[in-house]
This record gives structure tokens, C-alpha cells and sequence, in this order.
């Protein structure tokens, strides 16, 4: 009997510690879901953004490429007119079979090498009456910024980013960031010599978008834009990097050429709305 009561005794100590520890045990955590939530907006967030970096980065590519092909129609036009221009003699041959020979003329260059280019550019720098320490220094900094490239190049390529986004981004913000021409040269004499040195030099609107600020400020196709927030554009680069400075939505002045008129206009900072070409236009018209 005695027995029996000590094993109940031990029974009931162990139930009273088993409850107490029970008590005493601390509630289960529970997740929050809308912590949860919180962070997978987030991610979205993140990831849309991203996104928008990237179409950003093809649409510009999209508008290089469009530009470039432009300017290779006109080399490839100004080709044919060369090679036209050859004094192209037929030569008959003892046994009656004919040869076709091109016997250019001296000042005739069909391809032009980048020497030319480089000396036309210096020809267009002379006839603008600089001195000479500025072409110089013109000189140096191009060939800084040459060298410069091919360094951005080389690090992407031992980096394995070459050709990627955050190449091409690097690129656009080198190329964005320099202008050395218009820096040494002041807007009207950069004018002049985009011109003369047959570059484009202004940018003319092939199409409006529907429901555009361009079409409720009214631009219309055909225009050329001179100036934006008081400041010439002479290229569409010009112009996109303006529309993106400064803060989004301030009220700023947009010059554009309508004809002989000229018109000043007012519109919010940022994107227009407008499809552009690069143009070339006779500053002195």
C-alpha cells in the first residue's frame, strides 16, 4: 500500500512539473502575412523598374541605329555620285575582246579615309579664323577621348561586360557628357563648323505621337527645334539629354523653326512625344 502511494506521489509531481512547463512555454510565432506581402511589392517594385532602365536603354539604341543608317544612305549616295563622276574609258584589245578600265581623276577620292576626315576637320577649323592654340588643344582632347574608348573597351572586354547594358551605358554617358567641339568652339562657331564639316546640325520632327505634350503645345511635323530651356540643340542627343536635366514637370521654353517664322512655345520638362532626324541647315539661312 505504501507503494502504491509513493509511485501516485511521483505520478502526480511529474504531471504538476509537465503542466507548469506547458504554461510557462511561450506562443508560437506566427508570420505576418502582410510583411510578407510588403516585401514581394517591393520586389516587383525593383523589378519593373529595372525593366524600365531597359527599355529605355533599347528605345535610345533603337533611335542610334535608325540615325546611323541615315548617315551610311548618304556616304553610300555621295559614293555612287564619285564613282559616276570616274572618267570610265573602254579599251579594245588586239583580238576585238574589251577591257573596262576607272581612270580617276587626281582630285577624285572615292573612299574617303579617316586622314580626309581629319583634315577636312582641320581645313573647317582654320576657316573659322581660330587660333592655333585651340586647334591644338581641340587636337589633344580628341585624341584623349580616343584613347579614353579604347581603354572602356579593353576593361570591358577583361570584365566580361562587353556589349552588355551596363557597356552601352557606360558608353552613352562618355559620349553624353563630351562635347569638345562645342566646348572650345561657343555655340555659333560649333554652328559653322557642323556645317561646313557636312554634319548635321539641327534636328527636324518626322511625326508627333497622339496625345503627346509636342501636340498640345501644337508642334507639327516638319518643324525644326532650335532651342530647349534657352539652350541650342543641334542634334537629337541634344535635345533628350535637355528634356531629361533639371526637374521633371517645370515649365520650360522650347524655339522651334516653322519656315521663316520662329516660334517660342511652353511645356513641361521631360519627354515631348516626337519622332526626329538629324538634319543639315545653312546657318546663314
Amino acid at each position: 500500500m505504501l507503494r502504491i502511494s509513493i509511485i501516485a506521489t511521483i505520478f502526480a509531481v511529474i504531471g504538476v512539473i509537465i503542466g507548469t512547463n506547458i504554461q510557462q512555454s511561450p506562443p508560437t510565432q506566427i508570420i505576418n502575412p502582410v510583411s510578407e506581402n510588403n516585401n514581394v511589392i517591393e520586389e516587383l517594385i525593383e523589378k519593373n523598374r529595372n525593366l524600365q532602365t531597359r527599355l529605355t536603354a533599347i528605345e535610345t539604341l533603337q533611335i542610334e541605329e535608325r540615325n546611323l543608317r541615315v548617315s551610311l544612305g548618304e556616304t553610300i549616295e555621295s559614293l555612287k555620285k564619285q564613282i559616276n563622276q570616274q572618267q570610265n574609258t573602254i579599251a579594245v584589245t588586239p583580238t576585238g575582246e574589251h577591257k573596262l578600265s576607272i581612270e580617276p581623276t587626281q582630285n577624285n577620292v572615292i573612299t574617303p579615309s579617316v586622314t580626309d576626315l581629319n583634315e577636312k576637320k582641320q581645313q573647317v577649323l582654320t576657316s573659322l579664323g581660330l587660333d592655333e592654340t585651340i586647334t591644338e588643344r581641340i587636337q589633344q582632347r580628341e585624341e584623349k577621348m580616343e584613347m579614353d574608348r579604347l581603354y572602356l573597351r579593353n576593361t570591358a572586354i577583361r570584365e566580361g561586360w562587353f556589349g552588355t547594358e551596363k557597356y552601352f551605358e557606360k558608353t552613352r554617358e562618355f559620349n553624353a557628357t563630351t562635347n569638345i567641339y562645342r566646348e572650345e568652339l561657343g555655340d555659333e562657331n560649333y554652328d559653322y563648323y557642323l556645317f561646313n564639316s557636312d554634319q548635321s546640325n539641327r534636328i527636324s520632327v518626322l511625326s508627333v505621337i497622339s496625345n503627346s505634350p509636342a501636340e498640345s503645345i501644337g508642334i507639327e511635323k516638319g518643324d525644326i527645334i532650335s532651342e530647349y530651356n534657352h539652350k541650342k540643340v543641334f542634334s537629337w542627343s541634344d535635345l533628350t539629354k535637355a528634356t531629361t536635366d533639371g526637374e521633371a514637370g517645370q515649365q520650360v521654353s522650347i524655339v522651334i523653326q516653322r519656315g521663316s517664322e520662329e516660334i517660342e512655345l511652353f511645356v513641361p520638362r521631360g519627354p515631348l512625344g516626337i519622332r526626329l532626324e538629324n538634319i543639315k541647315v545653312n546657318p546663314n539661312t
